[in-house]
């Protein structure tokens, strides 16, 4: 759909004013949108690939042996040496303010990131980047045109198919890189409005078999393009989602696709018909540590062990991968407890054992993260206990989140209450959401988390979530 859009419309799906749109799990659509907008570029890889391209060139112009494909090859060859002198440039300028850029990062293994304020890039980077974004676009057109000629040449029986075949896919691998050498170059070059949010930018150190630096820029806004491409195009859409509200308001989405208070779009929460009341017992026992506080995984080892004696099919939610590990190592050594833990073993094999316990009528304990509290589907006698040791908080660790909380801060907002509370409580609703997969199944939610009672934020969270049996002890 997004390629599609992108285009124009209406090159590989039927034009969008003659389509009404049906999108489920509509939760998604702002991050794979902002996802498929951005664009990344490796630079010392990317003049291996210009090189090849180069090369590429020559082999269909000597294929063909025709007039018409020695001029484009040429100039094809000419370009991809101008891009490769600016390239680097490019090289050498990140080269020369490695330690700028990276100093925090050099002396340990950690990612060494660095992300341009605001979006904004050194001028000579600029300007480099204009240059890179024309000369590529000439370079793509030269490619178009080798790689059309060659296919005329196989349909009109000029060249042999299994001659042209290789050189083909060689060829559109390269287009579909220049495609994205093009975005990124683009968003570089761009100089961003004053009235929305700019684009995130920045670069990345890598330092495997072979240093190099990987260039990334992304949209950090998607709505308007969702409207300019999408919603004032079609003849209408429907968007489905268990989690397409937050706070039990429609406004957090509704922002992050596009779309206005007062532009006609529809909304409609649409109840369960599952019993909340009689089917499950969410329970917020006491807790005396926050999860922020060094103490909070103790006091974890400490609690689990009856928590999990409550019944038999237990899967114990975590926000941390460490705290994960930790708690099932202390307790498998203190309590003897038999557990499945998250990456020790394939996901489905997991699952796989746990049901056959389930079904032997053995207790069966699952600790699992993120991944754990969407799409997995245990009904019946197959979860009867889930436990949430902390609220599902994403601390902004990657550019675009930080961009995002950087942009909100800038407007004099607060990144906090407008992005990471709305994405929590979506989160929430996900895990609970784990625990009655149909009208007959019933069990207990804990929550180990006390700024449930104890932050302002905690009464709006529980209140978005489904209105459970709740218990306070």
């Amino acid at each position: 759909l997004l390629a599609d859009l992108e285009l124009g419309g209406g090159k590989i799906l039927p034009e969008p004013e003659d389509t009404l749109y049906i999108i489920d799990e509509a939760h998604h659509l702002p991050k794979v949108t902002r996802d498929h907008s951005s664009a990344s570029v490796m630079l010392k890889g990317a003049i291996d690939w210009l090189n090849k391209l180069k090369e590429s060139g020559d082999k269909v112009s000597n294929l063909l042996k025709s007039q018409s494909s020695i001029s484009p090859a040429l100039k094809l060859g000419d370009d991809c040496q101008e891009l490769i002198v600016d390239m680097q440039k490019v090289v050498t300028f990140f080269e020369n303010n490695k330690t700028g850029y990276f100093a925090q990062s050099l002396d340990n293994d950690n990612e060494a990131i660095y992300r341009f304020e605001n979006g904004i890039i050194p001028s000579t980077l600029k300007n480099w980047a204009e240059d890179l974004a024309e000369l590529s676009k000439k370079c793509i057109n030269h490619t178009n045109k080798l790689y059309n000629q060659l296919i005329e040449s196989v349909k009109d029986g000029d060249t042999a198919m299994y001659l042209a075949e290789a050189l083909l896919a060689e060829l559109g691998f390269l287009i579909q890189r220049l495609e994205n050498f093009i975005a990124l170059w683009s968003m570089f070059a761009k100089t961003d409005s004053e009235k929305g949010a700019p684009l995130a930018r920045w670069v990345e150190y890598t330092r495997g078999k072979r240093q190099d630096f990987l260039l990334s820029a992304s949209p950090i806004e998607v709505g308007f393009a969702l409207e300019d491409m999408l919603w004032s195009k079609c003849e209408g859409a429907v968007l489905c989602s268990a989690t397409v509200r937050a706070l039990n308001s429609f406004d957090h989405f509704r922002r992050q696709v596009g779309l206005q208070s007062n532009d006609g779009t529809q909304y409609q929460a649409v109840n369960s018909p599952f019993d909340y009341q009689n089917k499950a017992l969410l329970c917020i026992p006491q807790m005396q540590h926050e999860p922020s506080q060094p103490q909070f995984t103790d006091e974890l080892i400490k609690k689990l062990p009856t928590l999990i004696a409550k019944d038999k099919a237990t899967l114990v939610l975590f926000s941390s991968y460490w705290q994960m590990e930790q708690v099932a190592k202390a307790l498998r050594e203190k309590h003897k407890l038999q557990i499945q833990v998250q990456g020790e073993q394939s996901r489905q094999h997991i699952i796989d054992n746990h049901k056959k316990r389930c079904d032997n009528n053995t207790t069966s304990t699952i600790f699992g993260t993120q991944s754990f509290s969407e799409g997995l589907d245990l009904p019946g006698k197959y979860l009867t206990n889930l436990i949430i040791t902390k609220l599902p908080f994403s601390v902004p660790t990657s550019p675009v989140e930080e961009a995002q909380s950087e942009y909100i801060t800038a407007k004099g907002g607060n990144p906090f209450m407008s992005l990471s509370v709305p994405e929590t409580s979506k989160k929430l609703i996900q895990a609970t959401g784990r625990l009655l997969r149909n009208e007959k199944d019933s069990g207990i939610i804990t929550i180990l988390d006390k700024r449930l009672v104890s932050k302002r934020y905690g009464k709006d969270l529980l209140d978005s979530l489904p209105p459970f049996k709740r218990e306070f002890n």
